[in-house]
Protein backbone atom coordinates (compact mmCIF):
# COMPACT_ATOMS: atom_id res chain seq x y z
CA UNK A 1 0.00 0.00 0.00
CA UNK A 2 2.80 2.06 0.80
CA UNK A 3 4.36 1.65 -2.75
CA UNK A 4 1.47 2.84 -4.46
CA UNK A 5 0.64 5.96 -2.26
CA UNK A 6 4.25 6.96 -3.17
CA UNK A 7 4.82 7.28 0.86
CA UNK A 8 6.97 5.42 3.40
CA UNK A 9 6.00 2.90 5.01
CA UNK A 10 5.95 4.64 8.80
CA UNK A 11 4.04 7.77 7.17
CA UNK A 12 1.35 5.41 5.93
CA UNK A 13 1.44 3.55 9.28
CA UNK A 14 0.97 7.18 11.29
CA UNK A 15 -1.62 7.80 8.83
CA UNK A 16 -3.70 4.91 9.28
CA UNK A 17 -3.50 5.21 12.95
CA UNK A 18 -4.81 8.71 12.42
CA UNK A 19 -7.89 7.52 10.37
CA UNK A 20 -8.38 4.59 12.93
CA UNK A 21 -8.18 6.93 16.10
CA UNK A 22 -10.94 9.38 14.29
CA UNK A 23 -13.10 6.05 13.52
CA UNK A 24 -12.90 6.53 9.57
CA UNK A 25 -10.29 3.02 9.21
CA UNK A 26 -10.66 -0.30 10.59
CA UNK A 27 -7.46 -2.38 11.07
CA UNK A 28 -6.95 -5.93 11.82
CA UNK A 29 -4.32 -7.88 11.78
CA UNK A 30 -2.94 -9.88 8.81
CA UNK A 31 -4.06 -13.51 8.86
CA UNK A 32 0.40 -13.80 8.40
CA UNK A 33 3.71 -11.87 9.27
CA UNK A 34 3.40 -8.83 11.16
CA UNK A 35 1.29 -6.89 8.59
CA UNK A 36 -1.75 -4.98 9.34
CA UNK A 37 -4.98 -5.15 6.63
CA UNK A 38 -7.30 -1.83 6.72
CA UNK A 39 -10.51 -0.71 5.63
CA UNK A 40 -12.83 2.20 5.89
CA UNK A 41 -15.58 2.02 8.35
CA UNK A 42 -18.82 2.75 7.72
CA UNK A 43 -18.21 6.67 8.69
CA UNK A 44 -14.75 6.12 6.36
CA UNK A 45 -16.79 5.37 3.74
CA UNK A 46 -19.24 7.66 4.35
CA UNK A 47 -16.65 10.36 4.39
CA UNK A 48 -15.09 9.67 1.45
CA UNK A 49 -18.81 9.52 -0.59
CA UNK A 50 -19.17 13.00 0.09
CA UNK A 51 -15.35 13.66 -0.32
CA UNK A 52 -15.69 12.35 -4.13
CA UNK A 53 -17.68 15.12 -5.29
CA UNK A 54 -16.19 18.11 -4.21
CA UNK A 55 -12.58 16.43 -5.43
CA UNK A 56 -13.80 16.34 -8.71
CA UNK A 57 -15.13 19.47 -8.87
CA UNK A 58 -12.05 21.04 -7.42
CA UNK A 59 -10.29 18.56 -10.82
CA UNK A 60 -12.20 20.36 -13.12
CA UNK A 61 -11.54 23.83 -12.13
CA UNK A 62 -8.04 22.96 -12.04
CA UNK A 63 -8.26 21.83 -15.63
CA UNK A 64 -10.09 24.91 -16.87
CA UNK A 65 -7.59 27.22 -15.11
CA UNK A 66 -4.70 25.16 -17.00
CA UNK A 67 -5.84 24.31 -20.54
CA UNK A 68 -6.20 20.55 -21.08
CA UNK A 69 -2.53 20.23 -22.24
CA UNK A 70 -0.72 22.08 -19.47
CA UNK A 71 -3.03 20.33 -16.97
CA UNK A 72 -1.50 17.03 -18.14
CA UNK A 73 1.66 17.91 -18.61
CA UNK A 74 1.84 19.39 -14.92
CA UNK A 75 0.48 15.92 -13.75
CA UNK A 76 3.00 14.20 -15.18
CA UNK A 77 5.49 16.00 -14.12
CA UNK A 78 4.39 16.07 -9.98
CA UNK A 79 3.74 11.82 -10.55
CA UNK A 80 7.28 11.78 -11.49
CA UNK A 81 8.53 14.21 -8.54
CA UNK A 82 6.33 11.75 -6.44
CA UNK A 83 8.40 8.96 -7.87
CA UNK A 84 11.64 10.15 -7.53
CA UNK A 85 11.13 11.25 -3.69
CA UNK A 86 9.73 7.74 -3.01
CA UNK A 87 12.66 6.17 -5.06
CA UNK A 88 15.14 7.80 -2.56
CA UNK A 89 13.18 7.72 0.57
CA UNK A 90 13.30 3.91 -0.27
CA UNK A 91 17.10 3.50 -1.03
CA UNK A 92 17.71 5.96 1.94
CA UNK A 93 19.20 8.55 -0.55
CA UNK A 94 17.88 12.52 -0.44
CA UNK A 95 19.22 15.00 -3.39
CA UNK A 96 18.98 17.87 -2.97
Amino acid sequence: MASASAMDRSTLSRNLTLLERNGLVITTLAERGNGRVSAFSERGSQVIAEAIPQWRQQQAEWRAALQDPEFSTVIAALQQLARLQYDSAEFGTHEN
